[in-house]
This record gives C-alpha cells, structure tokens and sequence, in this order.
C-alpha cells in the first residue's frame, strides 16, 4: 500500500461538482495524517522564488524583478463585514478570526515577493480554548493537583493496609480515593452532525477529529452512513490493561432487539411494497412521485437483499404477492428468519444492557466489541455493519478514539443521510436527535448562498425532525433545540460570479484594490514568477471567499433571526480540502501552513465544539475538586483521629447524652431525608394527574370534534390528491395542493390547549427536586449544627463538621444532575405529545389507518378510503390513545427517576453515617477508654485490625498512626487552599 497521497487528476480551473472517492492511505508513524485531496490548488510558497532577468520588452519588470504593491490596510477579523470593508481588509484573508495574516503588510517584502521562514507544522494541541474558566492554566493547574491530592490520599491508605490496619470503613476510602485518583470526569454533550449525502459531512468529522479517513467519505450514497455512528473520547489504559485496551481505536456495536428488528422488517417490508400499490401503479401517480416510491423501494429491496439474500427462497416474486392477507404472511416468515442470523464475533462480547426487553429472538450478544489499529482498519471492521447483512439491524456503532476535540465530553454523531425513507431508520435518527443538545445542518455552501436555500435550507432539515418545535420558540423565545450551520466547500468559488457579486462601489471588495491585485498578477505571469503568480492568484481566491462567506453567514442569520431571538444563528464557512491539505507534514516536502488552516475554518468549528461541554465539565470539576476530594480529605482525617485517638471527657453523662441525640438524630434524618427522596415521584404524578391527566380525560371529545372538522375538508379533495396524501402518511403536496400535514391539524387542538399545561408541568418537574433539596440541606444542616455546638467541648468535632458540609454540596450536586434529566426527559414526552414527526403519539396511531387506505383498489376506492381516515379520526380511540402514550412515558420517566435519587441519597447517607460513626468511637465514658484503645492497639474488634499484640505493635502502631495524622493534614490544608483558588476564580467569573 502506497504511504504517499494520489496526485491530483484534474485542473484546479475546472474542479469537478463532486471529487472522486479518496484512497484510503494511512501513514506508518502515526495515524494522524491527512492525504492531498482537493480540487482546488491552494500551494501557496513562502520562499524567494527565482526572479528572472529584466527583459526590456516587459515594462512591468522593475530591476530587481519585482512589482507595486497594491495597498493592503489592516481591519478587524472575524466580524461580519459592511459594505466596502473587504477594500480595506486584504489584510485579513483567512476565514478564522484569531489567525496571523498571511498578507499583511510587513510580509509583503519590497521585492514583490512573499518571502518569509517556513511556518511551523500545525498542532492541534495548540489551539486556543473557547472564553471559559474551564480552560484557563489556572483552573487546570487546580484540577491536575486535586487529582493529586486524591493519589497521594491512596499511598496514605496502601501505608497503613501494610501495617495491617484494615477495616471496612477504610477499605471503602480506599476505593473511593482510587477511584478520584483516576479522574478524567464523566460529562458528555452530544452534536448531531446532520446532512444530505454528497454535502461534506463525513469530510467535516474527519477534520473536526483531526483524523483522516475514520468516517468514510465518497460518493456511494448513503451507504457511507447507513447507521448513527458517534465518535466518543478513549479512555486513557489502566495500568497493566491488556493490548485490546492499549489500541488508538476501541469499536462497539449495538444490534437492535427482537422488537426493534421486527420494527425494522415491518417497515422495510412495506416500503418495498408500496411502488406495486393500486394507487401507486395508477397513471394520475405524479413521474416525480413515481420515482420517489421506485427510489424507496429499491432502498428497503437493498436492505431486504443484504439481510436475507443469502436465502433460496428469497426473491422478488415473494415480496410482491399482493394477495390478502400476504403481507402478515412475509412479516412473520423474515422476522423468523433474523432468529437463523450467524451474528459476527468480536474480540468481546457483552451482554445487552438497554431498555427494551429481551425476547426469544435476540442475537446471543447484543453488543459487539473490537479494536483497530488504523483509520483504515476501522473502516474495514464497521463497513461489515453498514453494508453487509447486518447492516439493517444495526443500532449504533461507537468510535472511541484520541482527539483532542473529543477530550471534554464531546460526542460527535453522524446521523444517517435525510434522503433515508425507511420508517424505521427516521424514528431512529429522530429519537436520537431529540436527545442531542446541538445539532450541526452541513449543507454545501453553493445551495446556501441561493435565495431559495436562504430560507429553506435548515428547514428542509429539522422540518422532517421536528418541524413544529423549530417553526415555534418556547415560551422563553427559543427554539429547543441549539442550532448552527457550517456551509462545506467555501473552496468552491466562481471567480467571475464572485467578482460581479462582491466588487464594486458599495460592495464588500473595492474595485481599485482588485485591479491592482488583477495587474499585479498580469505583471507575474509575464515576467515568469510562477511562485508570485501562484501566490496572488490564490490572494485573489481567499478574498473572494472571504466575501462570499461573510454574504452567507448574513443572509441565513437575517433568515433565521426569528428563530434564535437574542443572539445569532452560529454560521461557520469551511474547507475541508483546504485544512486537509496544510494541517498536517505530508513528508513530502511541502511546509505545513497554520494560516492557511485558520483560514479553512476548521479550528473555528472545533473551538465552538469544545466550548458546548465548558459549562458542564467546569461544574462537574468544581464538584470534584470543592466536593468529592474534600469530602475523601475529610472522612480519612477522621477514620485517622477515631484510630489513634480515644478522648476519656469527665463529664460522662454529658456525652452519653450527645452520643445518643446525635445518634438518633442521624437516623431521623435518614428517615425524613429517603420518605421526601420518595415523595418526589408522587409529588410530580400529582401534579401530572392535575394538570395534564384531568384534561385529557375531559377535552378528548372537544378535540375529536375538531379534528373531524379538519378531516371533513380533505373529504372534499379530489380522489387523486386524497389517495396520494394517504400514501405519504398524511404529510405531502401534489401539483394542485400545496404541501399540508394532516397529523398537525388532527393535533392542532390538542397541542394549543395544553401548551400552558405542559409548561406548568415542566416548571413543575424542576420543583419537586428543589422541594426534596431544600428539606435534605435542612436536615443534614441541623446535624451540623450539633457537631458545631459539641466542638466547643470536643474540639475533633470541627472535623466532622467539615465533613458533613461536603456531604451536603455532594448531594446537592447528585440532585442538580438527576433533575436536569428528569426535566429533559419530560420535555422529550411533551414533543412526541406535540409534534407530527415520525416519532410523534398522533402518527403512531394514524399510520396503520393511512397504510389501510393506501391499500384499497377497485371500485369504489376514494369512497372506502376517506371512510377508513374519518373513521379513524372519530372512532373515539384516537386521542385516548395518544393519552395513554404520554401516561405510559411518564411514568417510566418517574420510575427511572425515582430509582437513581434514591440511589444517589442513600450514597451520601451512607457516608454521612460512616463519618458520624467514626466520630463517635473518641466519645466514649471513661469505663470504656480502656477497650476502645485495646482496640485501637490489638485488632480484637473486627473494626480495626493490626496484626499482634505485643507492645511492640501497640508502639509501632501507634507512631504510624500518629505520622499519617501529619500527612493528611497537610494533605487536607493543600487541598483547602485549592478550594479557594477555584472558589475566587468563580467568584470573578459570576461577578
């Protein structure tokens, strides 16, 4: 295999509408490398070219060989620029914001040329972070020592497990100070990267990843992304782990469950079908419609064929019997025969560990794992599940690799191409978008710049998704979901369009300072600079570029303004060709270029990326740092006192009495504490049932009422236009119609009168927790407040006061994350309640209504199908039915809820009362100070354990003990002084 990138075959002067499918080279040294492939020649040369002699017929030559120079005036980058700017901004050429300018001024020699010292090679690693607290040194600096902290906390622990001191409450430190030791933190965000086929979006996720070839490009459709498949961060080795774990690049690969695959058979199925319908075969189909249903059923054809055509008996014939009753018959027969499918072996198998049940036809593993060693490999390994017979009943495959895009938590997803029409596989794509916080619409940046794209182009993306969460913002003026859009190959520019487009008065390029630049490249070429020439021509191209990009991001945030009320739709103009081709040292001699690579927009892109999971992974830091390890800090510094330290206090009956409140005040507190952790649920299904529940049951007929109104208007349609709507589930357009969606307007009742009610609901969601809170910090606070008023007496108890007010901002947290998901999760019911979308409650229970109607032929036809969708509408079961849909989410939404809260509640109890219990073994009546400091010497109580009895022991013991009492301390003042760091920085950032 060649370890050099193919040379390119076209001219740069006529690139191609779509570049021909890249080789798949990888590089021996790393697998981070990029190959040439770019229809346009951006080479660029920064060194003194050759100047030839002065020739008298030539009058541009100057002696030297050089040429004017035309006037360059620096301006401000990366703002959207006014007419006329451009002029004045040649200077500012490349497309990021924070690039050095490869043109300005002081590197334009007076020789005429370019020259200057080879740019370093590019290094991802260098790039500056996003305006966030989390990326400051400072604020890493603190978490790097935190997480020393925590490995120092294990030696500590490992010294005394050496001496033979061990219990279980130690043991149990000694896990959870392992377990910090090794922090690399745990939140994610997840960017659906969404796109038809052809429009760049696998090459994007190659350069965002900076990882040449790992999603699979060219132009086979969509079989390059036939399934989602997310790239996740790899988790650095544990020590000692096996090579599997040691690879650059782990897989996983999730099948779908017996349910989802007869989901999947069900639809393929039927959209195989459908082109040999009565109403399809019939000539009022529309040659646009009909090659639309032949499009798709040679799609589900594909599928089915992948899947089954290793059969004898499968063939077309059988697919097509239209006979009654045929189409169960088939269902049944492919779904048994997915029980016969030889699933593939990985290097691991796992068990399946999702939600669905687990049913008789299950694959006997539900997840496959295995490793890589290249880009190329990878692609070799997943192409099995996108291509081949197990592609169909694929899920999702997971890409876990090292990049730094991905080191915070970013997921990155590439959903399959919108041009999927199996039902199924959109549900899926549609669900899994529901769920992501940000969502990138890649479109080619030739289609955004047309009027029709301007206001279309996200539209024809989300309108298929979520069409009526987009078209309407929240109450507070937002859409739900963050959008931005990254236009792909700003590289592919018309020069002539571009010049008639942006130059001339009151244009963003001034017309005088493009001649200059125009006579300044006549001027080369005749006097044979070809690296000058190259060099201006390629000036000329980036400041076109640069105009038409700026022309675009205005023109869809003007577009879009409505939808992103109080801050601007994020527009982002990239090359892929570009950044692939000056990112990285080819070794073929060609200087790398970091100017060039701003320019490409790629670190523009990825920097946004990064800044998506700041806020999480900075909360998510501060608790490890302020809560977690303080919390360690502060229970080791008490196991160490209770060990070596038994207080005989005169006044027995006094702390008999403290003992005994604090005692029975911690298990109150247990009690009240887990009762309100419970009462969370019914609280919220009360409030559900009052609010959402009660209105279901008395609006349902008002809402029939209406949608039979809407459905009688359609009974008035031509039969043709009635039939082709019933072919497209409801939502279509034909010649004389335009483009309308009966599920919305079945729902339109409906969804206007809850909208209050579900932000009533939504608000309420959020409450409940906070209710719980309040009540748990009351409680834990009022056990604090004994320590305090004990440590006058007994001045250990400040340390256990310490303690619990971590205990307390560690639930306070575990609260915090379990309401934000519980919130979404509601949020994801209220818009299958609400939407008309594929995952929607109102087409789940109009699609077999739709499926039936289309079925129907002979005479007669337009009379039985208008009867099956008004009967639907009115039989009474309709909209019961989309109620016991929401009833049934929510309530394994609560029930989900409920179980991890009490989980998170009894943890921290849990280590509330070990902390307590440690405090009192120093409380003890002076009969007792005897066998507590036997104890403590001789192991004879199963809570300490220390080998011998001797007096030797006892000493020796007793001297470790009191030396590792030091060490934590000091420990536990290095850490204080983290706190204030990160606690000030916060402070300032608020402020």
């Amino acid at each position: 295999m060649s370890s050099t990138p193919p040379k390119r075959q076209w001219p740069p002067s006529t690139p191609p509408s779509r570049p021909p499918t890249k080789q798949q080279v990888q590089p021996t040294p790393s697998p981070h490398w990029f190959g040439a492939s770019s229809n346009i020649d951006f080479s660029f040369n920064f060194q003194s070219p050759i100047t030839p002699d002065p020739s008298p017929g030539n009058p541009s030559c100057t002696k030297s060989g050089s040429f004017p120079d035309h006037p360059v005036i620096q301006g401000a980058a990366g703002t959207a620029s006014p007419p006329g700017l451009l002029a004045n901004d040649l200077s500012q050429l490349s497309l990021g914001s924070q690039s050095p300018d490869p043109f300005s001024p002081e590197r334009h020699k007076a020789t005429g040329t370019l020259a200057r010292a080879p740019p370093a090679p590019y290094r991802v690693e260098t790039e500056e972070g996003p305006a966030h607290e989390f990326f400051t040194s400072s604020f890493q600096d603190n978490l790097s020592e935190a997480i020393n902290v925590a490995q120092e906390a294990v030696l500590l622990i490992e010294k005394l497990r050496a001496a033979g001191v061990s219990d279980e409450i130690l043991m149990r430190l000694l896990e959870d100070a392992r377990r910090l030791g090794s922090y690399t933190g745990s939140e994610t965000r997840t960017i659906a990267v969404l796109g038809d086929s052809g429009q760049g979006k696998s090459s994007l996720i190659n350069s965002l990843l900076h990882y040449p070839e790992i999603s699979k490009t060219g132009d086979i459709g969509s079989a390059c992304t036939s399934v989602v498949t997310e790239y996740r961060e790899k988790k650095p080795a544990p020590h000692g782990a096996g090579a599997s774990d040691q690879a650059p690049i782990t897989l996983e690969v999730e099948y779908l469950s017996g349910i989802e695959i007869k989901e999947m058979v069900t639809e393929l199925l039927w959209s195989y079908r459908q082109l040999f319908l009565p109403a399809v075969e019939s000539d009022t189909t529309s040659d646009a419609d009909y090659a639309r249903y032949m499009r798709e059923s040679e799609q589900a054809w594909s599928a089915l064929e992948a899947a089954f055509g290793h059969r004898r008996e499968f063939k077309r014939a059988m697919l097509q019997d239209m006979a009654e009753g045929s189409l169960e018959r088939i269902t049944e027969m492919l779904v048994g025969w997915t029980e016969d499918i030889e699933w593939p072996s990985g290097d691991e198998t796992a068990g399946y560990n999702g939600d669905d049940e687990v049913t008789g036809n299950e694959p006997s593993h539900l997840v496959w794992r295995s490793t890589a060693a290249t880009a190329e490999e990878c692609c070799e390994k997943t192409s099995l599940f996108m291509q081949d017979r197990y592609w169909p009943f694929t899920k999702i495959i997971r890409v876990y690799l090292d990049s730094d895009v991905l080191k915070n938590g970013l997921v990155l997803a590439d959903l399959p191409g919108l041009q999927d029409t199996n039902l199924a596989r959109v549900r899926a794509t549609q669900d899994y978008l529901m769920r992501c916080e940000n969502v990138f619409v890649v479109a080619n940046i030739a289609r955004a710049i047309t009027d029709q794209s301007l206001k279309s182009s996200l539209y024809n993306v989300l309108a298929k998704n979520v069409p009526l969460t987009w078209e309407e913002a929240d109450s507070k003026g937002r859409g739900l979901i963050n959008i931005a859009v990254v236009c792909t190959k700003s590289e592919d520019i018309n020069l002539r369009a571009a010049r008639v487009e942006f130059c001339g008065r009151g244009k963003p390029i001034d017309p005088d300072v493009l001649a200059d630049l125009d006579r300044d490249i006549e001027a080369a070429d005749r006097c044979g600079e070809r690296r000058r020439y190259k060099d201006l021509k390629n000036r000329r191209k980036l400041l076109m570029m640069r105009a038409r990009s700026e022309h675009v991001k205005a023109g869809l945030r003007q577009a879009y303004a409505s939808r992103v009320p109080g801050e601007a739709l994020r527009v982002f103009c990239v090359s892929n060709s570009i950044y692939e081709k000056y990112a990285i040292d080819f070794g073929d001699g060609r200087s790398n270029n970091s100017e060039l690579v701003a320019a490409s927009e790629i670190p523009d892109v990825r920097r946004f990326c990064r800044s998506i999971t700041a806020e999480a992974r900075h909360r998510e830091a501060r608790h490890f740092v302020c809560s977690s390890v303080a919390g360690l800090l502060g229970s080791l510094r008490l196991w160490v006192g209770s060990a070596q330290d038994t207080r005989v206090v005169e006044n027995d009956n006094w702390i008999k009495t403290k003992r005994e409140e604090l005692s029975g005040s911690v298990q109150d507190a247990r009690t009240e504490i887990m009762e309100a952790a419970a009462a969370v649920a019914d609280n919220f299904k009360n409030c559900f049932k009052d609010q959402i529940l009660s209105f279901l049951d008395g609006r349902n007929a008002y809402w029939e009422r209406a949608a039979k109104h809407e459905g009688e208007q359609w009974q008035s349609w031509h039969w043709t236009q009635y039939s082709a709507f019933c072919l497209n589930n409801g939502h279509h357009e034909t010649p004389k119609r335009p483009r309308q969606d009966w599920n919305a307007k079945i729902l339109w009742k409906m969804r206007s009168e809850l909208a209050y009610q579900w932000e009533l609901v939504e608000e309420e969601a959020g409450n409940v927790f906070d209710v719980f809170l309040d009540l748990a910090k009351d409680q834990l606070e009022e056990i604090r407040d004994q320590v305090e008023e004990a440590s006058v007496t007994l001045p250990s108890c400040a340390s256990l006061a310490e303690a619990l007010l971590c205990h307390i901002k560690d639930l306070e947290y575990r609260t915090a994350l379990r309401k934000a998901e519980f919130v979404c999760s509601v949020r994801t019911i209220r818009r299958y309640a609400s939407e008309s979308n594929h995952m929607s409650y109102v087409l789940s229970g109009m699609l077999p209504t739709y499926r039936q109607a289309s079925s129907q032929s002979g005479t007669g036809k337009a009379a039985r199908q208008k009867s099956i969708v008004q009967g639907r509408i009115t039989d009474g079961t309709l909209f019961p039915g989309i109620s016991m849909a929401i009833s049934t989410a929510v309530e394994a939404a609560v029930q989900k809820s409920q179980v991890g809260l009490s989980d998170d509640v009894a943890a921290v109890l849990d280590r509330v009362n070990a902390d307590v219990k440690l405090e009192l073994r120093r409380w003890c009546h002076r009969n007792e100070a005897a066998e507590m400091t036997t104890v403590a010497a001789t192991g004879r109580n199963t809570n300490v354990n220390v080998p011998g009895s001797s007096a030797v022991a006892t000493e020796s013991t007793a001297a470790l003990l009191v030396a590792l009492g030091g060490e934590v301390e000091e420990l536990w003042q290095r850490h204080a002084g983290l706190v204030r760091s990160v606690s000030t920085a916060s402070d300032r950032e608020m402020e």
